[in-house]
């Protein structure tokens, strides 16, 4: 038996999503309001004799272990620490894969708050950002784990204030949606800076949009067909694409009518992802720590 540490990595959501510019070495300069779902991965971790990552669940499918976000996230904690981490590690992939949610992002930032309190490490906020940034540009905003005003390439975070919990559909018409395709597909200009005062941004929904929608419609049409069916429920605040997509969702105004909307959606869609969740201010960090057999990883 050995103890091992249990937690959730839990989607996030591009409210609205602006590029604003591009910087000389290609990427994009995003204004981004990022919130948290409750839709989540579950990710056990514990002590080994070598290092192994597998994956369970209903979205596991397109995962190259080696190449995943949670091996390259074990990979450079080793760097910085300069050694080896001995660790299983079993992800149970509930958030669909290249859909928007940050589903990766979530599981490396899970992942290195993990290897932390399981090995007791001591590293400054700044060391572990720059970590983060190098698995990807989402990992920062997955450690943060709360609504959070992003800009930059990421790297600029600032929090917005607590929100009630608001009722939330996901939609993701189950095809892969690469992020680099999305953007390298994006034709326009770019957009004006937001001014939003953080304290009342969530009073903006209608001015709410996704700078990627047409470049990753063009790719993946079904998109317009599910934002255009989220809208049409009563009771929806906002139906749109969460970050280069394909996953849309729709905010509601109860737990009631989203509900209704979920049942009628699911008939719409009755091939696609279709799930039930509310968006958070802010995740769970907590962790669950037990005794388990660790070959639960082999």
């Amino acid at each position: 038996m050995n103890a091992i540490i249990q937690g959730k990595a839990y989607s996030k959501v591009n409210l609205f999503l602006n590029i604003v510019g591009k910087r000389e070495d290609g990427y994009h300069l995003l204004e981004s309001l990022m919130v948290f779902a409750d839709l989540s991965d579950s990710i056990m971790i514990a002590k080994a004799d070598k290092f192994t990552v597998k994956y369970t669940g209903s979205s596991k499918s397109d995962i190259v272990v080696g190449e995943d976000t949670v091996s390259k996230a074990v990979q450079e904690l080793s760097k910085y620490f300069d050694c080896n981490f001995k660790v299983a590690i079993q992800v149970e992939k509930n958030i669909p894969v290249g859909a928007g949610l940050g589903g990766g992002s979530a599981d490396a930032a899970l992942v290195l708050r993990m290897l932390i309190k399981l090995y007791k490490l001591g590293i400054n906020n700044n060391a572990l950002y720059k970590i983060a940034k190098k698995i990807g540009c989402d990992v920062p905003i997955c450690l943060e784990n709360h609504a959070c005003l992003v800009k930059g390439v990421g790297e600029v975070l600032l929090s917005v204030p607590y929100f009630n919990n608001i009722p939330a559909i996901f939609i993701n018409p189950m095809k892969f949606l690469g992020a680099g395709d999305v953007f390298k597909n994006r034709t326009g200009d770019f957009s004006k800076s937001s001014i939003f005062k953080r304290s009342s941004i969530m009073e903006n929904f209608l001015t709410f949009k996704n700078d990627l929608y047409d470049s990753a419609v063009s790719l993946v049409p079904e998109i317009a067909e599910i934002i255009h069916a989220i809208r049409a429920q009563k009771g929806c605040r906002l139906g749109a694409m969460s970050g280069s997509g394909a996953t849309c969702f729709g905010l509601f105004n109860s737990v009631l009518l989203r509900d209704k909307a979920y049942k009628a959606l699911q008939v719409m869609f009755k091939n696609y992802f279709v799930a039930r969740t509310s968006i958070t201010h802010k995740g769970d960090t907590d962790f669950m720590t037990r005794e388990l057999d660790v070959n639960f990883c082999l």
